[in-house]
């Protein structure tokens, strides 16, 4: 469906860390470790399921499934924010 790649400054463990909490606080299901893996989560419109790789300097999402009124750049824009707020921490 999409593939979107995500520049990173973090380590692959903090990155994976802070991925599989956000998550799982999302109430998803997280699968996977630093490397890679899967996950799904729930929205008000149905599922996002996807596939995740983490490298060193970026993390390569590829979004399996999504409901139809939701677009790939949504999710995009959705994960670019995750990702510059937890930067951060």
């Amino acid at each position: 469906m999409a593939t979107i790649e995500i520049s990173v400054e973090t380590s692959r463990d903090s990155t994976y860390n802070r991925m599989k909490s956000a998550v799982q606080g999302a109430k998803g299901e997280f699968n996977g470790d630093s490397s890679a893996g899967s996950f799904e989560i729930p929205i008000k419109v149905g599922r996002i399921k996807g596939d995740y790789t983490l490298f060193d300097d970026k993390i390569v999402v590829d979004i399996r499934k999504k409901p139809f009124i939701v677009s790939n750049k949504m999710i995009e824009d959705a994960l670019y924010k995750f990702m510059e707020s937890t930067e951060e921490e």
